[in-house]
């Protein structure tokens, strides 16, 4: 069949979901990526339903289409357990069972053999195990998710979680690895994420950053602070539910034996029971949950927190932390793969003492909070702004399909920041 365009891709994206309202890390990443090359190239998503009818008018204004099949079973009752006992004697990992149907990947055979599509976009590496005939193949890896699996089980508190999330773990590189190997390209979001790809022999490995609407996520002049620490993530992703629980549990007491008017603000969609109930009768402890927008609590913090000790990827909620020019205090885990330096853009620490510590002086030195703030708006201006990664994404598209590379600025892609 003729191109028309030799620079407009046919694309079909395959997702667990549409990725709006872009409420969580990998639904802003996926949303301001895509909103963009929808400029330039057709998207059509192929994913579980049913969306709303906002999602439905925010996908018609950008253009974007999409082909969607009956929701997941949900991930509790019986069956759930029974799924996990018969995933035992499977040879892949458990989120890539769970999210493979026969019903999608007959949908998506079928697009792929109609010659309306030039190239699969896989948006996450469980959907690299659906077939796309005659397409060729670029993966996004938001994560390297062996690693996910192998610190839950370092932090599991059971021999049983040991063992389970540690088999996991090595089906889980099994299957990395095989992806990288059959796809066209691998896009990551760190350089340190994408030196483990080429490790495992990937064909072709892209580094695609993770960014933030700088437009939108900008200092507030004179803000009225209180002497909060703020949290912002997603509460049913574990990584940022088991943070937050061990952050208000071991490090916040800590804090308000020297200043008893310290809270803590948990940010986030989705908190659990569980989460609700750890820290419902903690002192200082304010569990927020969902919120329309998240910058009046950004503005008002004091300071960011980002305790995570189980993660992989790199963590939009720092990005977002920065542009509002906030200092940032982060584990290790958590400021991972981020070309960020201790001391200069945000604050390094990895114990409950050590966190303690850190937040103790950053509050008690104005000047540390000011040159931190000040630094890191001018790192994520300088290399995490969303047109810059849409425009790297968008030359993986075309040497994945065999298509002349134009060289672009970010400026090529320049649009209004995500509607949010």
């Amino acid at each position: 069949m003729p191109v028309a365009d030799p620079q407009r891709l046919r694309v079909m994206v395959l997702d667990e979901e549409v990725p709006w309202p872009p409420n969580s890390g990998k639904r802003i990443r996926t949303w301001n990526l895509l909103q963009r090359l929808a400029t330039r190239h057709e998207i059509h998503f192929f994913t579980y339903g049913p969306v709303t009818p906002e999602t439905q008018t925010a996908l018609a204004n950008n253009g974007i289409s999409c082909t969607l099949v009956d929701a997941l079973p949900p991930s509790r009752g019986p069956a759930f357990w029974g799924r996990l006992f018969g995933n035992l004697f499977s040879e892949y990992p458990y989120s890539v069972s769970k999210h493979f149907t026969a019903r999608l990947q007959e949908r998506v055979i079928t697009a792929g053999q109609s010659g309306k599509f030039d190239l699969a976009h896989i948006e996450w590496v469980p959907y690299a195990r659906y077939a796309t005939p005659r397409l060729p193949r670029v993966v996004t890896a938001h994560n390297v998710e062996s690693d996910i699996w192998n610190r839950r089980a370092q932090h599991s508190g059971t021999y049983i979680g040991r063992q389970f999330f540690g088999l996991q773990a090595k089906r889980m590189e099994n299957f990395e690895r095989h992806t990288g190997s059959q796809c066209d390209c691998v896009v990551t979001v760190s350089e340190l994420d994408a030196e483990r790809f080429r490790s495992y022999r990937a064909k072709n490995v892209r580094v695609v950053p993770n960014g933030v609407d700088l437009d939108y996520f900008r200092p507030v002049p004179n803000p009225e602070q209180s002497n909060a620490l703020v949290f912002v993530g997603s509460l049913d992703w574990f990584p940022n539910e088991d943070a937050v629980t061990d952050f208000a549990i071991h490090t916040l007491p800590l804090l308000r034996r020297r200043k008893n008017d310290l809270t803590l603000k948990v940010v986030g969609r989705r908190p659990s029971d569980k989460l609700a109930a750890a820290l419902r009768n903690l002192p200082g402890a304010e569990l927020v949950g969902e919120v329309p927008d998240v910058r009046p609590y950004l503005a008002e913090a004091r300071a960011v927190v980002v305790p995570l000790r189980i993660g992989g990827g790199t963590r939009i909620k720092i990005l977002e932390a920065l542009a509002m020019g906030k200092p940032v205090i982060s584990t290790s885990v958590g400021a991972e793969g981020l070309e960020l330096q201790d001391g200069r853009e945000l604050l390094i620490a990895n114990s409950p003492e050590e966190f303690a510590a850190r937040i103790e002086t950053l509050f008690a030195n104005p000047e540390l909070q000011s040159r931190l703030g000040g630094n890191g708006r001018a790192a994520v201006e300088k290399v995490y702004g969303w047109n810059a990664a849409a425009v790297k994404l968008e030359d993986a598209w075309m040497a994945a399909a065999g298509r002349k590379q134009v060289s672009l600025s970010g400026g090529a892609l320049a649009m209004e920041g995500a509607r949010r």
